[in-house]
């Protein structure tokens, strides 16, 4: 028969199958826009809760000698800080090193003269410069991470026109200062150090430093203010090298 053959037809097999056409799951998976897991996690400060009397790990520094090393090598260790005040209207926190961690003079007369002015001392300038708070440790690292230094508040001491993120704190034996106002007491001052602090020069006895404050002495311009191996009060050259260093910082909440 010449009729056309229905198998000539178009087969309905042949048209596009509802199978082919695109598929919903192909759509693009919602799972696969941008995370927000995968944004940049805000900082935590370590200091958030700690209330006063509180010891808190923050920054790190060389403290202990590593075990048969010649020369010595350091472990650097997170520095304990101890809270002395929160001041929850300001929104800030005092806090400082629990240990001596170096030794350091307050001043000395590489410019020709000595000062028991914090101000102009070397002690300040090594503090907040590349001895401390800029300082790039010995493994490649920094003292603070740029996330931890996010978290110092600087301040203004002694009606200075300059700032300082680090310090040491103020007192004197008159019974003035943050380290009569912080401290309960001569034994709540006593302060031991670490073994590199021992190593570069602090004055110790049975664990126990002399640490330096930031106070002058008034009645004797190459002297200031230190803390005594006993926790009282006494008063130290300027250029004793053998003074131990407990930075103190503020911190914002």
């Amino acid at each position: 028969m010449s009729q056309q053959n229905p198998n000539n037809q178009e087969n309905i097999n042949n048209q596009q199958n509802p199978n082919n056409q695109q598929n919903p799951n192909n759509q693009q998976n919602p799972n696969n826009q941008q995370n927000p897991n995968n944004q940049q996690e805000e900082a935590v400060n370590p200091f958030a809760e700690a209330q006063e009397g509180s010891e808190v790990e923050f920054g790190r520094y060389p403290q202990t000698a590593l075990d048969g090393s010649n020369p010595v090598k350091w472990q650097i260790q997170p520095i304990k800080w101890r809270v002395l005040a929160r001041d929850e209207e300001n929104k800030q926190l005092l806090a400082i090193s629990v240990d001596g961690l170096d030794a350091h003079c307050f001043d000395d007369n590489s410019d020709g003269s000595l000062t028991n002015v914090w101000g102009k001392s070397l002690i300040r300038t090594w503090l907040n410069g590349d001895g401390f708070y800029n300082r790039v440790l010995d493994d490649g690292t920094l003292v603070f991470t740029e996330d931890e230094k996010s978290f110092i508040k600087p301040v203004t001491l002694d009606n200075m026109s300059e700032s300082d993120n680090v310090f040491l704190l103020s007192g004197d034996i008159e019974g003035n200062g943050e380290a009569n106002e912080y401290f309960e007491g001569n034994e709540a001052r006593r302060c031991k150090t670490t073994e590199y602090a021992v190593a570069n020069g602090a004055n110790t006895y049975n664990g126990y430093c002399i640490w330096c404050l930031r106070s002058n002495n008034p009645f004797n311009v190459n002297d200031v203010w230190c803390v005594s191996r006993g926790g009282t009060f006494g008063s130290c050259n300027v250029d004793a090298y053998e003074l131990a260093v407990r930075p103190a910082i503020w911190i914002k909440l």
